[in-house]
């Protein structure tokens, strides 16, 4: 596996010069590579945060409905998932599945 998966800070999609390496328990084999992020990264990701809370609030009922949508978004992918975590934590894919 090549591609580096990148990561969501405010409106961009981020990468960094080093990577982790996400190795399967089971064989070693590699199973993904994720940015490397730091203290930069941490302060960016905090700053767009503070931005998009300063600049446009979401009232109580906007926050259920983002929540509302995303565990809808990861029940329709719960199989990938399961298996995602199979595989990263060596766990059985009944167990993952839960």
């Amino acid at each position: 596996m090549s591609d580096i998966r990148s990561i969501p800070i405010g409106a961009e999609r981020v990468t960094t010069d080093e990577t982790i390496t996400v190795r399967s328990p089971y064989d070693g084999s590699e199973l993904a590579r994720v940015p490397a992020c730091g203290a930069a990264e941490i302060d960016r990701a905090v700053a767009a945060a503070r931005l998009a809370l300063k600049s446009d609030p979401l009232p109580a009922w906007r926050r259920a409905e983002i929540l509302d949508t995303a565990a809808r978004l990861i029940g329709e992918r719960n199989e990938e998932f399961a298996r995602i975590i199979a595989a990263e934590a060596a766990k059985p894919i009944k167990t993952a599945r839960v």
